[in-house]
């Protein structure tokens, strides 16, 4: 009976955290000063009018959905205009987005930012979020059963940054 629960607990200590990782996390390059240290790699399979992608990001900051989420298109860095956040917390995002550029890679990034001050003495503030998308398409999202994007990794600026 104690080797049963032995081994029980062995298992459990392996099989656990293998499932606590979901996405992949890596490192990426981009300009941390205007676009912050965080993205969402995400691929989009088929060209559709608009996407769902569930980011589970596990974040430790507060209030994230007071943070602003920007998405651009891999292929033309063009900023998709026409997203929304169905639900943003500390533990994952639901996001509907359009892809801009059809099939292909988009970065979300997350807690982008604006540093103000010296180099030595900054002061960071976290960009609030707007809505900027188009009401029509808004509106035609809400009725249209929407394809997954996948998320293929999660990345910062470098190792510090990585949560």
């Amino acid at each position: 009976m104690r080797k049963l629960v032995v081994l029980i607990s062995l298992i459990s200590f392996i099989v656990l955290p293998i499932k606590a990782q979901i996405h992949k996390y890596g490192t990426g390059s981009w300009d941390p000063d205007s676009l912050g240290n965080h993205r969402a790699v995400v691929e989009v399979k088929q060209e559709a009018k608009a996407v769902s992608c569930r980011i589970d990001w596990r974040r430790r900051d507060s209030n994230p959905g007071g943070k602003a989420i920007w998405i651009f298109a891999q292929n033309s860095g063009k900023q998709v205009k026409n997203f929304r956040a169905l639900s943003v917390n500390r533990e994952f995002a639901e996001l509907v987005f359009e892809p801009i550029d059809g099939a292909g890679i988009y970065h979300i990034y997350y807690l982008p930012y604006k540093m103000t001050g010296s180099r030595n003495y900054p002061t960071v503030n976290y960009v609030e979020p707007e809505n900027s998308a188009d009401p029509d398409w808004l509106d035609a999202t809400e009725q249209s059963r929407l394809r997954k994007a996948v998320v293929l990794e999660l990345q910062s600026i470098n190792t510090l940054h990585s949560f």
